[in-house]
């Protein structure tokens, strides 16, 4: 897994990222999530989508090379940095909590789905 130190949360002043209820996931329990979905990235499995609906850094999609994926965040400045990693097509600035449907991020209806991230709990919309 790559380290966190090179999808650090620079993007995100201490401030805003409290503000916003962010919580960057170390990468502990990034590099054990990856492990729970990385059976999902090959054969019949590789037509899954993986998603991550509140993905700040990007830390969760940062090792799935060649796989098909969404990454949203509520937060401009988060997208702006995700933009420069990941296919600009495949992020979102979006609150993911708010109208939740699969056509918000291009996802057919029969595609199975993978579900990853840290969702924004503090919402209160």
């Amino acid at each position: 897994m790559t380290t966190m130190q090179a999808h650090k949360a620079d993007h995100l002043p201490d401030n805003k990222r409290i503000r916003l209820g962010g919580y960057y996931t170390p990468e502990k329990l990034v590099s054990k999530v990856y492990s729970f979905v990385k059976p999902y990235f090959s054969g019949e499995r590789k037509k899954s989508i993986i998603f991550d609906s509140a993905g700040g850094c990007g830390a969760f999609l940062s090792n799935i090379n060649g796989s098909n994926y969404r990454i949203a965040d509520c937060d401009s400045e988060a997208c702006d940095y995700l933009k420069q990693r990941f296919d600009t097509s495949k992020v979102f600035h979006t609150n993911s909590l708010v109208d939740v449907d699969r056509s918000k991020y291009l996802i057919p209806p029969s595609t199975p789905l993978i579900m990853v991230g840290n969702p924004p709990y503090n919402d209160t919309t």
